[in-house]
C-alpha cells in the first residue's frame, strides 16, 4: 500500500519534485519522474502534442469560464451544422484511424482497473508507471475482444501476430514507447457496409469501406493543463488501457460518409460489447487522413492527418475545412505538405502541429518482453460461436420478416440493445427463438410489429429523451447557482461529445452522458408489451395508454400497467346505455355536421366521435368509452340519416 501511495504522489507532483517526495524514490525512478515533470512545461502529449521543432506555437483554446459577453457571442453563432462541401471539379479521399478502448476489467498489460471516472492515478500500477523491473502481461480478454471485433468487421484473424515498440517521448507515456502491432496486427482485412437506406444523413450511394487492419496496443495517460497556470498534471489512470486501432482503407469521399462510418462502427462495437464507443469520454477517438485530387485524376494527393477528433460534428467540420484548404492551395499552385494538424472547434480551422513523421522516426523494434501471439483456429471458432446476430443481418430480418421500413429499422439499430428489446416486445419475454439449422423462428409473434415499433420508438424513446433533457437542464441550473462551477458552453459540445442526434425522436447517446439508456429504462419490454395488449384488447384507449406510460417513465411507477389502470379507474366500459345517450346528445347538438356526414363527408365522423368522448369527459367518464365502439355506433346513427 505504501508503494502505491508513492506512485500516486509521484505522478501528481507539479513541475519540480518536493523534498518530501524525492527521498521516497529510487535514483533511476526519481530521474525518470524529473524528466517527466520537465516535459510538463510544454503542451505536448502522446496524443496531441506539437513537435518542438519546425512547427509554430499553437495558442491555447479559451478557458471554459469565459465572460458573459463572449458566451453570448458564441451561442449566437452556434447553429445547425453547415458544411461548405467539396469544390466543383475536385474529389476528396478520406481514411480514418479509430482508437477504441477495449471493454475489459483490467488493462491490457497490467492488473490495474480500467474503471472510468476514478480519482487521478488510483488505477495506475507499477507497470503503468514504467517502474524499472516491471514486465507486461497480456490480457487474454483483450485478445478475445479484438477477435470478436475482427469477425464483426468481416476480417481475417491472424494465426500469429507480434508486438513491437513504437518510440516517442511524452510525459503521459512513462515507458517512452507504446506497445503496438503496427507490422503484424491481430486482424487483417475486412469491411463495413454503409447502407444509405438505414441512414438519415447519408446520400443514396452504397459504400463499402475496407478495413486495412485491427491492431492491439496500449493507451497513453492524460495530461491536465488547466489545474495550474504553469504546470501540467499527469493522470496515469488511462495509461495501459487496451486499445484497438481500426484502420480503414481510403474509401470515403465526403464528410457525410465519414460521419456515417463512425456512427455505424460505434454502433457495431457497442453491439459486440467490445468498446463503449462514447466519444465524449474518450473511449473512442479518431484521426482522419484527408487528401484531394481532381475528379479526372486517379493518383492520390498528398495526405494530411487531423488528430484526436472526439465528436462526429468535429469530424465533419475538420474534413470540410481541410478539403477546402487543400483545394485552395492546389489552385494557387502551392504543394500540400504531408503534416499532422489539430482541429480547433472554436474557430473551425485546422492548425499545424508538426510535419508528418516517417516510420523511421518511431524506431519500431520488436517487443522483447512479449512473445508472438498465437491464436488457434479453435479459439477463433469459440469466439465466433458466441457472436450475436450482427446489425446488417438484423436490418435485413426486420424488413423481410417484420415488414419494417428502412427508417424504423435504422432507428432501432441506432440504439444499443434496441433490437433485442424489440424482439422481446414482438415475441414475448423469451424473444425470438430460431431453429439453428434452418434459421426459421420456432414461435409466432404475439404482437403486431408495426404497433410495437411505433410505441417503442415514438412513445418510449421520446419520453426517455425528454427525461434526459429535463435532468440535464436541472443539472445546468444547479451549476449556475454555484459560482465555483463554470457553466458549460455550447461549444464545449465539440470537446466533450457530439450533440447531434443519430435519429429523430430517439435518445441515442443519452446513456453515455449519464442519462437513462434503454438498458436502464424503467420500462421493460414485458411492461411495454402489457400496455400494448391493453390497447389491443380495448381495455384502454391510446390516449390513456400514453398517460400510463408517463407514470412509468417520469414517475418510475413500479405498478404494472394493468394495476395503474385499475387504481385510476381508467378502464373503458362497455356501457352501451351511456354511449347511446351521449351519441344522441351529440347528434342533436350538431345536426348540420350529421347531415354533412350522411352526404358522404367522411372526415366529419372523427369530429362527431370526438365530441362524444369530450362530452363523456365533461360528465366524469373520461377514458371509459372505447373510441372504436363510439365511432362504429356513430356510423350506424349517421347511416339512418341518409336520404
Amino acid at each position: 500500500m505504501q508503494s502505491v501511495t508513492r506512485i500516486q504522489r509521484l505522478v501528481r507532483a507539479p513541475l519540480y519534485l518536493t523534498q518530501s517526495i524525492t527521498p521516497l524514490l529510487t535514483p533511476p525512478c526519481a530521474q525518470r519522474i524529473r524528466a517527466c515533470n520537465f516535459a510538463t512545461t510544454r503542451t505536448s502529449s502522446a496524443a496531441d502534442a506539437a513537435s518542438a521543432t519546425s512547427s509554430p506555437a499553437i495558442s491555447p483554446l479559451p478557458s471554459r469560464s469565459t465572460s458573459s459577453t463572449t458566451k453570448s457571442k458564441d451561442k449566437s453563432t452556434k447553429s445547425a451544422l453547415r458544411l461548405r462541401g467539396i469544390p466543383a471539379g475536385w474529389e476528396c479521399v478520406i481514411g480514418i484511424e479509430v482508437h477504441a478502448q477495449l471493454v475489459t476489467q483490467s488493462k491490457i498489460f497490467s492488473a490495474a482497473s480500467t474503471r472510468f471516472g476514478a480519482a487521478p492515478n488510483t488505477n495506475a500500477s507499477f507497470v503503468d508507471a514504467a517502474l524499472p523491473g516491471t514486465l507486461p502481461n497480456l490480457n487474454a480478454k483483450a485478445v478475445e475482444q479484438a477477435i470478436r471485433t475482427g469477425l464483426g468487421l468481416n476480417g481475417e484473424v491472424q494465426t500469429v501476430s507480434k508486438f513491437e515498440r513504437k518510440h516517442y517521448f511524452y510525459c503521459d507515456m512513462p515507458q517512452g514507447y507504446q506497445i503496438t502491432q503496427q507490422q503484424f496486427p491481430i486482424v487483417r482485412g475486412g469491411y463495413l457496409e454503409l447502407d444509405p437506406s438505414l441512414s438519415l444523413t447519408l446520400k443514396p450511394t452504397p459504400v463499402r469501406v475496407g478495413i486495412t487492419r485491427i491492431q492491439l496496443e496500449q493507451d497513453s495517460g492524460k495530461n491536465i493543463h488547466d489545474l495550474h497556470p504553469t504546470c501540467t498534471f499527469v493522470d496515469l489512470n488511462r495509461a495501459g488501457v487496451g486499445l484497438m486501432e481500426i484502420v480503414s482503407e481510403p474509401d470515403l469521399r465526403s464528410a457525410e460518409q465519414a460521419a456515417a462510418y463512425i456512427r455505424k462502427l460505434s454502433g457495431l462495437l457497442q453491439h459486440l460489447h467490445t468498446c463503449r464507443a462514447h466519444m465524449e469520454d474518450g473511449s473512442l477517438r479518431c484521426d482522419v487522413n484527408v487528401s484531394v485530387r481532381r475528379v479526372d485524376e486517379s493518383e492520390m494527393g498528398e495526405r494530411v492527418e487531423v488528430k484526436n477528433l472526439n465528436s462526429i460534428r468535429s469530424l465533419q467540420r475538420a474534413i470540410d475545412y481541410e478539403v477546402n484548404r487543400q483545394v485552395e492551395l492546389a489552385e494557387r499552385g502551392e504543394p500540400v505538405q504531408r503534416e499532422t494538424r489539430a482541429f480547433d472547434a472554436k474557430s473551425g480551422v485546422t492548425i499545424l502541429m508538426r510535419t508528418k513523421e516517417r516510420m523511421l522516426d518511431y524506431r519500431f523494434s520488436p517487443e522483447p518482453d512479449l512473445p508472438p501471439l498465437v491464436v488457434s483456429s479453435q479459439s477463433v471458432s469459440d469466439v465466433a460461436a458466441s457472436m450475436p446476430e450482427l446489425p446488417d443481418a438484423i436490418a435485413h430480418r426486420f424488413q423481410s420478416e417484420y415488414g419494417l421500413s428502412p427508417y424504423d429499422t435504422g432507428v432501432l439499430l441506432a440504439e444499443p440493445g434496441a433490437p433485442t428489446f424489440f424482439d422481446q416486445l414482438v415475441y414475448g419475454p423469451e424473444g425470438r427463438r430460431v431453429n439453428k439449422q434452418t434459421d426459421k423462428p420456432l414461435s409466432k409473434p404475439i404482437r403486431k410489429p408495426k404497433r410495437c415499433v411505433n410505441w417503442m420508438t415514438n412513445e418510449l424513446f421520446g419520453r426517455l429523451k425528454k427525461k434526459v433533457e429535463e435532468r440535464n437542464a436541472l443539472h445546468t441550473d444547479m451549476n449556475m447557482m454555484d459560482d465555483n462551477e463554470p457553466e458549460m458552453d455550447e461549444d464545449d459540445v465539440d470537446e466533450y461529445g457530439d450533440n447531434d442526434s443519430n435519429f429523430a425522436g430517439s435518445f441515442a447517446g443519452a446513456g453515455s452522458r449519464g442519462g437513462p439508456s434503454l438498458s436502464s429504462s424503467p420500462v421493460s419490454a414485458a411492461t411495454l408489451g402489457e400496455l400494448i395488449d391493453l390497447i389491443e384488447e380495448g381495455t384502454i384507449s391510446g390516449k390513456t395508454a400514453k398517460s400510463v406510460l408517463d407514470m412509468l417513465v417520469f414517475d418510475e411507477d413500479t405498478r404494472s400497467p394493468t394495476q395503474i389502470v385499475e387504481d385510476n379507474k381508467w378502464k373503458q366500459e362497455a356501457d352501451t346505455e351511456l354511449m347511446e345517450s351521449l351519441c344522441t346528445e351529440v347528434v342533436s347538438r350538431y345536426p348540420d355536421e350529421v347531415a354533412a356526414a350522411a352526404a358522404g363527408k367522411n372526415r366529419i365522423f372523427g369530429f362527431l366521435s370526438g365530441q362524444v368522448l369530450k362530452l363523456a369527459a365533461e360528465k366524469g367518464k373520461a377514458g371509459q368509452l372505447n373510441p372504436a365502439a363510439v365511432a362504429k355506433r356513430m356510423e350506424q346513427i349517421v347511416e339512418k340519416h341518409k336520404k
